[in-house]
């Protein structure tokens, strides 16, 4: 998820196809910031991760085999 740099906290949400909100977190915004996210928990199938930094956000697909 790209987010622009100015921005200090980076809000992540994890959502189904359903639109709810499965978990969600902060991460403090460096130029290195990597998440590592456990999908142990979830069931197969596709996801969306939201990251919002400020007004600007960005969606992504997590899709989870197991």
């Amino acid at each position: 998820i790209e987010v622009p740099v100015y921005s200090k906290v980076v809000d992540i949400g994890v959502y189904n196809l359903l639109g709810q909100r499965i978990d969600c977190f902060q991460l403090c915004n460096t130029a290195s910031t990597q998440l590592k996210y456990d999908v142990s928990m979830l069931p197969t199938g596709l996801y969306l991760v939201k990251g919002t930094a400020g007004t600007s956000s960005s969606i992504q697909k997590l899709i989870v085999m197991k």
